[in-house]
């Protein structure tokens, strides 16, 4: 018997859909993520352990998720991390996958999450997820058909926060994970399914968890031309990490919540029910699937040979015009935003000779589409050429140009303290400079007093003499006061440092007549009886 789940009237908003296509496709991995690690329900816990056998009742999968009685049970932040946030990284570097990947600041993530400034709740997110501990036995199929066993019982990853030790000794400027051998071996071999990334986003996790379950049976279905794809409301569940209901009144409820954004969005355009049973003949559900426009679109956008979602947004702003050749992207150049995104192929090309890799034409294609959108972003192209160079020599694990838009901020932030830390050097250096001529022009002034103190016959210095002893008894001072020897000294000396200010600091004739001369002029001068 099939029972209609949701009433026609409710699909008509997908039937009028045009513009569907995705503007992103994720690729992710379809063997660990098909099995639930995070509890998606906003309260209480949720065991997940999960044996399967086989006919000939063999164990072919085993699968228990341990949290951190510390850090908690990773949930729906925990999971909007793992799915928006590192499977986009993962994706970006493309495969074989580094050890370290670069995430970006806690701030940028936050950022990447909707969460403003709230970084503590990424970082509690990001050490749940790393300190839950997996035990997993199956078996999968690799995209070249060998055959694989997975059998570990570990952590997914690591995490390494800015300011701390990164496995080569060096100093994260950023947030980094460390993939754990076991984990990264499934990632580098394992199929991946496409998904469409700003759907991905939008959605709410419950949602979210049954798009990444139902997209691989569509996908499936839809390479294969069936009518529907099925799905047991009892696997849905295990895999979801949902509660299982036994009545359809609540299996309608729950599940109405769940495929109620596919159905409006266009990307599912029917559901109905059929009832079964378990192979412990407790009551089930199967669970039928038509695709809608959306989910053809993403598969038809995932599967075009032509060019990648990326490089089709900006396929309209490309001209007839040759790629110019790698010597014209030069430092001093500066392209508008609609710049084709085939012209920048030089450009990644550089960045890969950097690395020491070559890249596909199609991965240079693709990348080339993200250096597009970043000079749309208001980049330019002096910045993107540094961020290369800088990713390159200062970021570990690099080796994609898809991480580009992650790197922009530290990659700038490091140009300008760079330039910031010269401008300062060259200030200090002119300052020394400044205080070094100064100190120079004071000696030279200090010889030259020195010279026409010494010029100064007996009857000059006596005169000055007078005038310091009678400027003295004018202020009231006499020679029995305490210390009046050495404020006369003092005062002998100011007047003749005035005498010398007022002879322009001139060079002191030889002895002779000449001097003389120039001795009476020196005292004759307006002022010096007032001085």
């Amino acid at each position: 018997m099939t029972q209609p789940l949701i009433p026609p009237r409710a699909v008509h908003h997908a039937d009028s859909l045009t513009d569907l296509a995705p503007l992103t496709i994720l690729r992710t991995e379809t063997v660990l993520s098909k099995l639930p690690i995070h509890n998606l329900a906003k309260r209480g816990s949720v065991t997940m352990d999960i044996t399967q056998t086989n006919a000939a009742g063999q164990r072919d999968l085993y699968w228990r998720v341990s949290p951190h009685p510390v850090f908690g049970e990773p949930r729906q932040l925990a999971y909007k991390l793992d799915t928006i946030v590192i499977n986009r990284r993962l994706d970006d570097l493309g495969r074989p996958l580094p050890e370290l990947i670069p995430l970006g600041t806690l701030r940028e993530i936050a950022r990447e999450l909707h969460l403003g400034s709230n970084t503590a709740a990424v970082k509690r997110a990001l050490r749940q997820n790393a300190h839950t501990v997996i035990a997993v036995q199956l078996t999968y199929t690799d995209t070249q058909g060998g055959e694989h066993t997975v059998a570990f019982e570990s952590t997914r990853y690591g995490v390494v926060f800015t300011g701390e030790c990164l496995p080569d000794g060096r100093t994260a400027e950023m947030v980094y994970i460390v993939l754990n051998p076991p984990y990264r071996h499934v990632l580098n071999h394992a199929p991946t399914r496409p998904l469409d990334y700003d759907y991905l986003k939008a959605l709410p996790p419950t949602a979210q968890r049954c798009y990444e379950i139902l997209s691989y049976k569509l996908f499936t279905a839809l390479k294969y031309r069936h009518p529907h794809a099925t799905l047991l409301y009892s696997d849905y569940c295990t895999f979801s990490a949902q509660q299982r209901y036994a009545d359809y009144t609540h299996v309608k409820k729950q599940m109405y919540k769940v495929h109620h954004p596919h159905l409006t969005s266009g990307y599912l355009r029917k559901v109905s029910y059929e009832v079964t049973t378990d192979r412990d003949d407790q009551p089930d559900w199967v669970m039928r699937y038509i695709p809608g426009p959306k989910a053809l679109a993403a598969y038809q956008a995932a599967t075009s040979a032509g060019p990648t979602p990326r490089a089709a947004a900006v396929r309209d702003t490309q001209s007839d015009e040759a790629p110019p050749p790698a010597a014209a992207l030069s430092r001093g150049a500066r392209e508008a935003s609609a710049t084709p995104a085939e012209h920048l192929q030089p450009l990644v090309a550089d960045f890969y000779t950097r690395l020491g890799t070559k890249a596909s034409s199609q991965k240079l294609a693709r990348d080339a589409a993200v250096a597009a959108q970043l000079l749309a972003d208001g980049f330019s192209l002096e910045d993107l050429i540094f961020a290369t160079e800088w990713s390159v020599q200062y970021v570990p694990g690099v080796i994609s140009f898809g991480l580009l838009p992650h790197i922009m901020h530290h990659a700038l932030k490091a140009r300008h303290n760079a330039q910031h830390a010269e401008d300062a050097k060259r200030a200090a250096k002119a300052q020394l400079q400044t205080h070094l001529r100064q100190q120079q022009e004071e000696q030279g002034r200090a010889q030259r007093l020195e010279a026409f103190r010494a010029a100064l016959v007996e009857e000059a210095i006596a005169t000055f003499r007078c005038q310091a002893v009678e400027a003295l008894a004018h202020e009231g001072y006499h020679e029995r006061m305490v210390g009046y020897s050495m404020l006369l000294k003092i005062r002998l000396e100011d007047l003749i440092e005035q005498a010398f200010l007022r002879a322009g600091a001139p060079n002191v004739p030889p002895l002779g007549a000449a001097r003389q001369q120039w001795l009476a002029s020196v005292l004759a001068a307006p002022g010096a009886a007032e001085a």
